[in-house]
């Protein structure tokens, strides 16, 4: 812990406080992984180069897109969406997304599942096979009782553990569950950097 009397003694040393009792000093990126964290920098006549130990605040790292509605499909093992949400992370590599939006099956009596995947490379299209890692709990609605309505769905999870600066795809994958042709549709998927 630092005393004030200590405190003081260190912004006198260091050349003064700015009008709000902070040490005016120029800003650094740090160059360790964290390239939205800045520190404090000093430069000492007598003592040479000093460094601060305040990080500011981070800048958020988060994408918030709302895609166009995917063609439909009537496959019962299931077909990517190709909505090729693109996220690069670079601070911790953990992200929580967030997806929200409506699905339905055009025929009553049958239903429909959703699924989120996630991956590098080129995005799959839509109706492309099924690819990437699959995470999350399944949306699903296994019979509607009115075909074509159209029913709320969400889909929350934390994918842990993704290489920094590496840009990686979020798609849905879709199946149309006994019969009919299951779509979704008033998407927006959120995603941010924890």
């Amino acid at each position: 812990m630092i005393l004030t009397t200590d405190w003081n003694n260190l912004i006198n040393y260091l050349g003064g406080a700015d009008a709000n009792n902070q040490i005016n000093t120029a800003r650094i990126l740090l160059n360790t992984g964290y390239p939205n964290y800045a520190l404090n920098s000093w430069e000492s006549a007598t003592a040479g180069l000093i460094s601060g130990a305040k990080l500011d605040a981070a800048i958020p790292n988060y994408v918030d897109s709302t895609p166009n509605d995917p063609t439909g499909t009537t496959s019962t093992t299931g077909v990517m969406m190709g909505l090729a949400v693109a996220f690069t992370p670079v601070r911790s590599g953990n992200i929580m997304v967030q997806v929200e939006g409506q699905m339905q099956n055009n025929t009553s009596g049958d239903g429909v599942n959703a699924l989120l995947y996630y991956g590098t490379g080129g995005a799959p299209s839509n109706q492309g096979a099924i690819a990437g890692t699959q995470k999350g709990k399944a949306a699903k609605i296994d019979a509607v009782p009115t075909g074509a309505k159209k029913y709320p769905f969400g889909i929350t999870t934390i994918i842990p553990g993704l290489t920094k600066s590496t840009a990686y795809w979020l798609d849905l994958a879709l199946l149309a569950v006994t019969g009919g042709t299951a779509s979704i549709n008033g998407l927006e998927i959120v995603i941010a950097e924890l």
